[in-house]
């Protein structure tokens, strides 16, 4: 007797298992490449380099704006004191910010933001999951490009230092995703997610947004390019300008305007983009090959791009990843004269800013494990379910080796921060006066003075007072030019101090910048200094000594006098 079909109940229900099922798999990854990250998700951190101070204070900057109503959350003047900056300008990741506002108060920033890091790396696959199972209609086929995404690190190399948002790309497969789902039935409830979908992913991150409206365009044409692309064209105009319209507000409020009429900010040069690019050389090295693409990729690519006459499907994908990939070796051939197609895309408005080509890996990964999905299909259409079966297994047992090879060769580094009863007290003076820290430390971009001083944003969401330390992408030249003509700064930064009265220096701009509190880190500065900035510090007139043992000196300042 035949068994019934399914009601679309049943249905339903078994769709959701397998929604779940995905998801449940790709966090048990992500919990598995960052361990031991889960059992300490209230204390440590990611530990490799200082970047993630910035994305840190980013969560907690966005969460301060909604709860204190202010009127433009993309601006602030609690770090880099006395300067305004404009956060638009910076990869401050305004989406995972306001999606973890209602919760950071309840979590606190650490436990924020590696949720955020775990949740990255699930969606990354998740979405990669869904897009390919929507191409391929194979679950299996997609269940492993998932892996892939979940796994490798060509996709969460910003995971390590501890940059969430900048790893979003699941954003960008979104939009994808939403534009198919478009060209097929380009219903209002499709437009309005596809719209959203395109807003979010400007607000994720701007290099996310760069790439995924790059394959938005690539795909739009290989769509075009098709046979009745025209009539295609027509179906899709009312939609397409809708899109059209999201995503170009969201560009010009989040990037064009700034960079348009926000002037006096720095611009890299060539020379930083050329530092930052891939180079012939990686590739000699097999251990620095496999690190950026892994094993499955490299191996599989010359025979996707074999097959594409077959799998014509795959011919956007697979040829996407390849510009991509060309991309990362920047403006010209490392060692030679040759250009490269990077040297045409900063001619691109707002791309001359972009500085590291090195990052278009993520697109490239991400195009070479969706042609390798079709052309999985493809190949194993004709085998039969047990060899089929076997096949993609022995691909994701692969995969999952390889990653654990990583994960044993680069363990997942863990950083945390003592907990500074002073700041609270510091917090509870309801006087909005900026709080001086020693060593003072600014960093924009590449750029920075002093060592590691913007680590100090970390107490920030404790005590709530400006800072002059801190670090973004872009700043003001004049914030820069600021501290560095400064002896006094340069002086408390570590630096060599350019001439000048230093106590005098010291006196104008404590005055100057309002500071109420002055907060000093022995261990962070070179044992010959400690005493005699000490010894300088008690030159002021008004400081009254709170705090004091080996790790912390903290002053409060009478009379300071605030400056809004």
């Amino acid at each position: 007797m035949e068994r019934p079909p399914p009601t679309s109940r049943v249905r339903g229900h078994q769709r959701l298992g397998e929604e779940t099922g995905a998801l449940a798999g790709y966090l048990a990854v992500a919990i598995g490449v960052t361990y031991p990250l889960v059992w300490r998700l209230g204390a440590a951190f990611p530990g490799s380099g200082t970047d993630v101070f910035g994305f840190l204070w980013n969560n907690w900057w966005i969460h301060y704006a909604i709860t204190h109503h202010l009127a433009k959350p993309y601006l602030t003047t609690y770090i880099f004191a006395p300067f305004r900056l404009d956060l638009r300008l910076h990869t401050v990741g305004f989406l995972y910010g306001l999606l973890s506002a209602p919760f950071f108060a309840i979590l606190g920033q650490v436990r924020v933001l590696n949720l955020q890091i775990l949740a990255t790396i699930t969606l990354n696959g998740y979405f990669t999951y869904r897009l390919v199972r929507r191409l391929t209609g194979d679950r299996a086929v997609a269940l492993l490009c998932g892996l892939l995404a979940t796994s490798m690190n060509g996709i969460n190399f910003h995971i390590g230092p501890g940059r969430p948002s900048c790893s979003a790309f699941w954003t960008a497969i979104a939009v994808l995703t939403c534009f198919l789902d478009l060209d097929e039935d380009p219903r209002p409830a499709t437009i309005a997610v596809g719209a959203t979908s395109l807003v979010a992913m400007f607000l994720a991150d701007q290099q996310v947004a760069l790439y995924g409206s790059m394959w938005l365009v690539l795909l739009a044409a290989s769509r075009f390019l098709r046979r009745g692309g025209w009539a295609r064209l027509r179906r899709l105009a009312p939609a397409m300008l809708v899109l059209a319209s999201a995503g170009l507000a969201a560009a010009y409020v989040l990037y064009l305007r700034p960079w348009k009429y926000d002037l006096g900010y720095d611009v890299p040069g060539a020379v930083e983009a050329l530092h930052y690019s891939d180079r012939p050389e990686h590739y000699l090295h097999f251990g620095l090959f496999w690190t950026f693409y892994g094993v499955v990729l490299p191996i599989a690519m010359p025979i996707v791009l074999a097959r594409l006459v077959r799998v014509r499907e795959a011919i956007p994908w697979a040829l996407g990843a390849v510009f991509f990939y060309l991309l990362t070796f920047g403006p010209v051939l490392s060692g030679t004269h040759l250009p490269m197609p990077f040297a045409l895309l900063r001619h691109l408005p707002g791309l001359e800013n972009f500085r590291t080509p090195y990052r278009f890996r993520m697109p490239a990964v991400f195009g070479a494990i969706v042609a390798l999905g079709l052309v999985l299909r493809a190949t194993t259409a004709r085998l039969g379910p047990r060899a089929r079966a076997a096949v993609i297994a022995a691909l994701g047992l692969v995969t999952i080796a390889d990653a654990a090879r990583l994960k044993w060769q680069r363990p997942f580094l863990l950083r945390e921060m003592p907990v500074e009863p002073v700041y609270a007290e510091i917090g509870r003076d309801p006087v909005l006066s900026v709080l001086l820290e020693v060593p003072v430390g600014v960093r924009n971009g590449t750029d920075r003075i002093g060592v590691d001083g913007e680590i100090l944003t970390y107490y920030q969401p404790t005590h709530g007072k400006r800072l002059v330390n801190g670090f973004v992408a872009r700043s003001p030249l004049a914030a820069i030019d600021y501290y560095r003509h400064s002896p006094a700064f340069m002086y408390l930064a570590g630096e060599i101090p350019p001439s000048g009265d230093l106590t005098a220096d010291l006196r104008q701009k404590i005055e100057e910048l309002g500071v109420g509190y002055i907060v000093v880190h022995p261990n962070m500065m070179k044992p010959e200094r400690v005493a005699p900035t000490l010894r300088l510090l008690a030159t002021l007139p008004g400081l009254t000594p709170i705090a004091a043992s080996p790790e912390l000196v903290a002053f409060r300042r009478e009379g300071a006098t605030i400056v809004r």
